[in-house]
C-alpha cells in the first residue's frame, strides 16, 4: 500500500481520517511502528518468512509493515505480538495516535471565524475536500474541540 494524498486518489477515498492533509504524521507513526516491530522480530531470531508464516501472512506484508508502508488491523497485531511471544503493550510500544494537528488547527480557526458555516463551505475555505473535513469534524466534536470553541457551531456534523 502507497499512501498518497486524498486528491490523489482518484475516486472513493480510503481510510481519509488517518490520511488527508496530516499524512506526514500517519507516516511517521507506521514508519516509528514498523521500525519496532523490525527490532522485536530480529530480537526474537526470526526471519520476515518465520514471522510471516507464525501470522498467516505472506512475507511482503511483514515487510510493508516493517517499512511504515501499511498498518496492521486489530487481528495481525495480536498475531504479532502472539508470534514474537511480546504483549500487544510492548508491541506497540507508547507510539502515539495521529492527532490530525494540522488539520485541526486549520478546521478550529475557520469554524471560529465563521461559527454558521456548512461542511461544504468549510471544506472550501480550507481547500480540502468536504468528505475529509466531515471525518475530521466528526474527530473533533468527538474529543469535545468544537464544543470548547463555544461558538455553538454543528453544521459539518451533518450529512
Amino acid at each position: 500500500m502507497t499512501i498518497r494524498h486524498p486528491e490523489d486518489a482518484g475516486g472513493p477515498l480510503p481510510r481519509l481520517a488517518a490520511l488527508g492533509r496530516d499524512r506526514h504524521e500517519k507516516e511517521r507513526v507506521l514508519r516509528d511502528f514498523g521500525r519496532h516491530v523490525r527490532r522485536l522480530r530480529t530480537e526474537a531470531g526470526l526471519t520476515h518468512e518465520k514471522l510471516a508464516a507464525r501470522c498467516f501472512l505472506r512475507h511482503d506484508h511483514i515487510s510493508d509493515i516493517e517499512r511504515g508502508l501499511s498498518g496492521p488491523s486489530l487481528l495481525i497485531l495480536l498475531l504479532l505480538a502472539d508470534a514474537m511471544d511480546v504483549s500487544v503493550s510492548e508491541l506497540i510500544g507508547g507510539l502515539p495516535a495521529p492527532t490530525h494537528r494540522a488539520g485541526r488547527a486549520k478546521i478550529l480557526e475557520a469554524i471560529g471565524r465563521q461559527p454558521g458555516i456548512t461542511r461544504r463551505a468549510l471544506g472550501e475555505a480550507v481547500g480540502w475536500p468536504d468528505s475529509y473535513v466531515g471525518l475530521l469534524v466528526r474527530y473533533l466534536a468527538a474529543r469535545g474541540e468544537i464544543a470548547r470553541q463555544g461558538t455553538g457551531w454543528q453544521r459539518a456534523l451533518e450529512p
